[in-house]
């Protein structure tokens, strides 16, 4: 989605006409079969930004190819202009809005004073130049005194690592919210993105992204937050129509060299008495 709307804005500054084909440029969400009866996958989740089909679109010979980059690095909530291509052109299917509110009556019901936790963990382990995950115990501890400061009675968890969430299940027990859905717990010498390739539920790659997009509408309702570095709370935020404070929890950054960044979160892990322990802060946003 970001992504989308730098090139959405690119593609306007330069006075063209965006289009989007997640049809012919596969992403990790595209469905053999039709999803509300189209195989662009962009479509799945959000209404088309124009009139343009897709089929139209490539009998022209005036069409330009985005790079595979982004033009503008800033981060969407900190970019006035992304903001407002967000606010413009982006509207979320009725088909998803309505099975978002199915989800919240189910999870959200009768429930008030909900404090918002999104941890990546996974495959940002072992990726270059990224924020390195924290410990399960610091994170765990600090969403505790936050928890505790703000008067939370309930906590709902966006994680798809499994390390985290066992850490919150023990503490929290009852008091914790989190969705039923596919997850991973990888070790050093395995794969960091099991519940991305385990394609044994129907339409997994279609929920897969649905699922990240109820997770930012439910953490668009909540008051308290906390996060770690990523997107996925950027545009919750974005989204929300409430006053929210947000905590983040900042992390040295992984390295920028491949087979360093490859094993430098486990070292931490595992041997801090050597390698020292993953230091942080925490930020607040309002």
């Amino acid at each position: 989605l970001t992504f989308v709307l730098d090139h959405i804005n690119f593609s306007i500054k330069k006075k063209n006409i965006p289009i989007i084909d997640m049809k012919n440029y596969l992403t990790v969400y595209n469905e053999k079969k039709k999803i509300f009866g189209t195989k662009n996958s962009w479509d799945y989740y959000f209404l088309p930004i124009n009139q343009y089909k897709l089929n139209d679109v490539y009998q022209s010979k005036n069409v330009i190819f985005s790079e595979n980059h982004r033009s503008n690095n800033r981060f969407v909530n900190e970019s006035f202009e992304l903001k407002k291509i967000l606010k413009k052109y982006i509207k979320i299917r009725p088909q998803v809005i309505k099975y978002f509110k199915k989800t919240k009556l189910e999870y959200f019901k009768n429930q008030k004073s909900i404090m918002g936790v999104h941890i990546r963990g996974t495959l940002q382990r072992i990726v270059t130049g990224h924020s390195l995950p924290p410990h399960p115990k610091d994170f765990l501890n600090e969403c505790i005194k936050i928890f505790n400061k703000t008067n939370s009675k309930k906590i709902f968890l966006v994680t798809e690592d499994s390390l985290y969430l066992n850490e919150f299940k023990k503490y929290f027990k009852k008091s914790l919210i989190y969705l039923n859905v596919p997850r991973s717990n990888p070790k050093f010498y395995g794969l960091h993105n099991k519940h991305f390739t385990n394609n044994s539920r129907r339409h997994h790659k279609f929920k897969l992204g649905l699922e990240t997009l109820i997770d930012c509408l439910f953490l668009s309702e909540t008051k308290y937050n906390i996060f770690t570095d990523s997107n996925v709370w950027r545009i919750s935020s974005l989204l929300s129509k409430k006053k929210q404070i947000n905590y983040q929890f900042v992390t040295k950054k992984n390295s920028n060299f491949k087979f360093i960044a490859r094993w430098k979160w486990y070292l931490h892990f595992y041997f801090p008495i050597i390698f020292g322990k993953i230091k942080y802060n925490i930020k607040k946003i309002k």
